[in-house]
């Protein structure tokens, strides 16, 4: 009575993990994105460039992200650290169901008294420790953005999903969430250690006809200090051409439209890190 009015009753929310996943060719039929832009996002990943995702809850950040993280060599050690509840399943088993994948998967633990209580925050710090070749950590909320961006600016491959309202936003939230923690340190110092952290930011919605995309792929590419912001270069975005009703249903038609090419500084380290010439050319074109 103290929570819910009695004159409206009660709500319920309740959360279903779904046991399918999700293929890559799913994600291209459903339109969330392109081939082009599904393979870029992998050989990022592989090849050791952090990424953050962002969108509202149910947007399908975390499914996707999944999926990107499945693309990891089998004898590469991933790391995943959760709150509460596990979600991912990315163990890869033969076929006599021996683990033929270096993957550990980690949750917190939460419990009435303060002493056996696990943060996400514990796990970080612990994990690295484990010599992890990537670190997912499911969603930032609070201080353990701090461990995450130290953990990516000192070598390690992050992937992590933030609540965001676009790819503008989504620095300065992580920066905001930095400063739970360290809360004397300025804003544009907390900036320019997450876009250092983060050089591919990926913002994803679900729209009225009910089908979610990558709405924005973008690459950080320096700190406005002035204005207090991150500078992006937009590489893909998707493109609303027409919205309308057909028997009382939202049609949205769209496409996916490649923007800008990779910068010099991205390809110079995706080349230092083992990508080929003939993949970076692709990335690297002038868009006409």
């Amino acid at each position: 009575s103290l929570i819910v009015g009695d004159e409206v009753g009660v709500s319920v929310s309740i959360r279903i993990v779904n046991p399918c996943k999700i293929t890559k060719q799913q994600f291209i039929e459903s339109e969330m994105c392109t081939e082009e832009i599904y393979e870029f996002l992998a050989i990022s990943f592989v090849h050791g460039i952090s990424q953050v995702y962002a969108g509202a809850t149910g947007s399908g950040k975390t499914t996707i992200m999944a999926d990107i993280m499945s693309n990891i060599p089998d004898h590469r050690r991933l790391i995943t650290i959760e709150k509460s509840v596990r979600e991912f399943d990315l163990v890869k088993r033969d076929e006599n169901g021996e683990k033929i994948n270096n993957v550990v998967h980690l949750v917190t633990y939460e419990s009435d008294d303060p002493t056996r209580c696990v943060t996400m925050q514990d796990l970080l710090t612990k994990c690295l420790t484990m010599h992890p070749d990537a670190i997912c950590v499911a969603e930032m909320k609070n201080e353990e953005a701090w461990e995450a961006q130290e953990a990516a600016r000192t070598g390690h491959t992050v992937l992590t999903t933030t609540h965001a309202s676009g790819i503008k936003g989504i620095y300065p939230r992580l920066a905001t969430l930095c400063m739970q923690l360290y809360g004397d340190t300025p804003m544009n110092t907390l900036l320019s250690f997450v876009t250092e952290a983060f050089p591919l930011a990926i913002f994803l919605k679900k729209l009225d006809d009910g089908k979610r995309h990558i709405m924005e792929v973008a690459e950080c590419v320096g700190v406005d200090y002035e204005q207090s912001r991150a500078i992006t270069r937009t590489l893909w975005k998707y493109n609303v051409k027409s919205e309308r009703k057909v028997d009382g249903k939202v049609v949205i038609d769209g496409e996916f439209v490649r923007v800008n090419p990779i910068s010099k500084e991205l390809r110079d380290r995706m080349h230092e890190n083992g990508v080929a010439d003939d993949i970076l050319n692709k990335y690297s074109e002038e868009v006409r």
